[in-house]
């Protein structure tokens, strides 16, 4: 199955803006639950530099999130 990429899902950014998903997108982009989503963020599976904390809301680098698959994409 072929993963769609962010850049399709998302509009592209202005030089130097950040794209940021929240968990219900990135639980969709990945089909995950989104109790994975935040299991992953407490055993720092995801990159920390993916994660942008927002008070009590979590959002998610796109550009991050994306470098992170590829790396483990590539690992395999």
């Amino acid at each position: 199955m072929t993963v769609p990429s962010f850049s399709k899902l998302v509009p592209p950014a202005s030089v130097g803006e950040r794209r940021l998903m929240n968990v219900d997108g990135l639980a969709t982009y990945l089909s995950l639950p989104k109790a994975t989503i935040y299991s992953w963020v407490s055993m720092r599976k995801i990159p920390e530099k993916a994660i942008v904390r927002l008070g009590r809301s979590l959002k998610f680098d796109i550009k991050e999130i994306e470098a992170w698959l590829d790396v483990g994409r590539t690992s395999r």
